[in-house]
């Protein structure tokens, strides 16, 4: 039995990676108003690291709703947790003004160790300042090894991912740019999009930022354009317009994925095959890459098989 999707739906799901992505788990903590969630901590509720950084997260709004709920907080956080409440309420506080690290925790209220967490943060930051000046110079050798740093420090970092993004960019490494650019601009459904250009060390990288997001922006146009033909079964036009995609924006594995389907329709299985392959390798952050991989597992299955003997014309013929 052939399970490989159809040409229709591999062109659907092309197109629908980015809106499918699934956000981080929401914490586990009392939704509704904000003081609902400050007053499970305070009174002693189940206390889960989960907990404790929500609760954390909230005491900016207290400070404007129930400033005595606040400093009650404050004090069962101080008592429950005494190891780590002092550390973690500084750190928070840096986040009241700071849109940028506020997102990243908003981003991280999932995370099993909070404590571990803060600290990976904090020196990931230490690696991104380290970074800024040289970046900011143009000089991405020396920025490059500071953002793996940070990276590996904190892999959901996305002002990490954004200035390395920039740095590949400068090292003319336009496919790692526009892979990290991505990773930079993931976002929970909940917060919406976020103002990159504020998240970056030195004004002096902006531009770069907007010819990535340009560049993003041309690349979905002409991939778009790509499938539409692809579906209507023009496939010499809908080749032009996916291989214009892949140049402006090299670092989007659905242009791929969208290309190695053409290929395999066509006949081109080899090419199917290092599109595929080019599809997984920028997918590994992604729930897409399971379903790549089945792809790329069959296309090469195809590539292998010896191909069918020419039909012998009959004499006469």
């Amino acid at each position: 039995m052939d399970i490989r999707p159809s040409l229709a739906a591999a062109c659907a799901a092309a197109l629908c990676l980015g809106a499918c992505r699934k956000a981080p788990p929401a914490v586990p903590v009392p939704q509704g108003d904000v003081r609902e969630a400050a007053r499970h901590v305070a009174d002693g509720g189940p206390f889960r690291a989960s907990d404790f950084v929500a609760a954390l997260s909230r005491l900016p709004e207290l400070e404007k709703k129930d400033p005595a709920l606040r400093q009650e907080l404050v004090a069962a956080l101080r008592r429950r947790a005494p190891d780590q409440a002092e550390a973690l309420l500084s750190f928070f506080a840096g986040s009241r003004d700071d849109t940028c690290r506020a997102r990243h925790v908003h981003m991280n209220l999932d995370a099993a160790d909070f404590a571990g967490f803060y600290k990976a943060t904090v020196m990931a930051e230490q690696r991104l300042a380290a970074a800024c000046a040289p970046l900011a110079a143009g000089d991405a050798r020396a920025a490059l090894p500071l953002l793996d740093e940070a990276l590996a420090l904190d892999p959901r970092h996305a002002g990490a991912y954004l200035h390395r993004a920039v740095a590949r960019d400068l090292a003319g490494d336009p496919v790692g740019a526009a892979s990290d650019y991505e990773e930079s601009i993931k976002t929970p459904q909940d917060l919406g999009p976020w103002p990159v250009e504020k998240c970056l060390c030195s004004p002096r990288l902006a531009d770069r930022v907007r010819a990535l997001a340009e560049a993003k922006r041309l690349g979905r146009r002409a991939k778009d354009q790509g499938v539409a033909l692809f579906l209507k079964g023009e496939r010499e036009e809908a080749a032009r317009y996916l291989d214009e995609a892949i140049r402006q924006y090299p670092g989007d594995p659905e242009s791929y994925q969208s290309r190695a389907a053409l290929r395999e329709a066509a006949g081109d299985l080899q090419g199917a095959v290092a599109d595929y392959e080019a599809a997984c390798r920028l997918s590994e952050k992604r729930a897409s890459l399971p379903g790549l991989l089945l792809s790329l597992a069959q296309a090469r299955r195809k590539a292998a098989q010896p191909a069918a003997p020419a039909k012998r014309a009959r004499p006469g013929a």
